[in-house]
């Protein structure tokens, strides 16, 4: 027998997450990331003549490495880019000369013209400006994140992170990684091949049409006016640290990408509101079904249940946690008042851990409610 307590929290206290529930079991969890830059290979055949450039140097994932090889291999120039002293040395050891520190920005608006032989970019991996996972910590999905926690309740690595950032003068919150990318973006765009392609890591499908993490406004802007197309995205059910998003430029591009760094691009019409409705969808609801308190468990998995009412479809997502961890994302509702979700849990031994979910929907300017 285990014992568990569940505990709604407000949502006048949480304003930006509907429904969250906390649920403390004998389980366990898994991490796993994404090589999405291994795509490419399969897109060979279909890249256009012109440079490859990675804003983010890897730091032990082999991405660097990586687009070095492919890169040497097609005749390419290539090139690694990134802001930290520890991304720098690991692109140096890597490539040696391909290695540039800076803003990605500058790079590609000052240094890129004069070094690219071709001055034209054909694939941009845009990977930088940390976006701070929250696993359900109350304010993950607000783009402030961790902006309003002192450094006392970071954990060690993402303390880590906050003082890098520091000493390079920049403020670690998911608002200015999307910034960061979304300037990217535009300035890629300007000196983007006629078909060249752009890759996001940690960015996820939110539904109508709308992303978020690191690409996210910068997904909504090369989206706007048919400018890029998607290619290649991470299934909206897996969790949200192992999505991507991988765009192609449309033939149809015909505007100059002269967009000030600000513009975000016109957001795509909500599916809701698609629907002929002018009122805003309704406040979904989350309900344990079970386990229930003393409830017998055998070894060695559990089976539990979530009742999830007025979820709309391709409008809201049901993001369930392990242990603070993301490991499912539910996105498919059947349109009725109430569904009913049910998942496997592994629990190769007793451990207590936090299970818990909530349902996010797309808001207003892409940004997660």
């Amino acid at each position: 027998h285990i014992t568990f307590q569940a505990a709604a929290m407000s949502s006048r206290l949480v304003p930006l997450v509907v429904g969250c529930l906390l649920l403390f079991l004998n389980l366990a969890c898994v991490e796993a990331g994404a090589e999405a830059y291994r795509l490419l290979e399969e897109l060979a055949d279909d890249l256009d003549a012109g440079s490859f450039v990675e804003i983010g140097s890897d730091r032990g994932e082999g991405s660097t490495a990586w687009l070095n090889s492919f890169a040497a291999a097609t005749g390419r120039d290539f090139f690694s880019v990134d802001f930290s002293e520890e991304g720098f040395n690991n692109a140096q050891r890597v490539c040696g000369p391909c290695a540039h520190r800076g803003m990605g920005e500058t790079f590609l608006e000052v240094e890129f013209p004069a070094l690219s032989r071709t001055g034209k970019i054909a694939f941009a991996y845009l990977d930088n400006y940390d976006w701070v996972w929250a696993g359900e910590h109350p304010e993950s999905y607000t783009l402030q994140f961790p902006a309003m926690l002192p450094d006392e309740q970071l954990s060690p690595y993402k303390l880590k992170m906050r003082k890098e950032y520091r000493e390079e003068g920049l403020t670690l919150n998911n608002e200015e990684s999307q910034k960061a990318h979304l300037e990217q973006a535009i300035r890629v765009h300007k000196q983007c091949t006629e078909r060249c392609i752009i890759l996001f890591d940690d960015t996820f499908p939110l539904g109508g049409g709308r992303y978020s993490g690191k690409g996210g406004a910068a997904m909504a802007y090369l989206l706007a006016e048919d400018r890029f197309e998607v290619i290649q995205q991470s299934d909206p059910s897996v969790p949200s640290y192992q999505g991507f998003a991988m765009v192609r430029r449309l033939i149809s591009d015909g505007e100059s990408a002269e967009a000030g760094a600000s513009e975000r691009g016109s957001e795509p019409a909500s599916p809701w509101l698609d629907q002929g409705r002018d009122t805003p969808p309704p406040v979904p609801e989350v309900e344990w079904l079970r386990p229930i308190n003393q409830q017998s468990l055998a070894c060695c998995s559990l089976a539990a249940s979530i009742r999830v009412r007025n979820a709309v479809p391709e409008y809201h997502t049901l993001v369930m946690y392990v242990d603070l961890l993301e490991r499912w994302r539910r996105v498919e509702w059947s349109g009725d008042s109430e569904d009913t979700v049910q998942f496997e849990v592994a629990m190769p031994g007793p451990k207590r851990v936090l299970l818990g979910a909530h349902i996010v929907g797309p808001g207003a300017d892409g940004v997660p409610t």
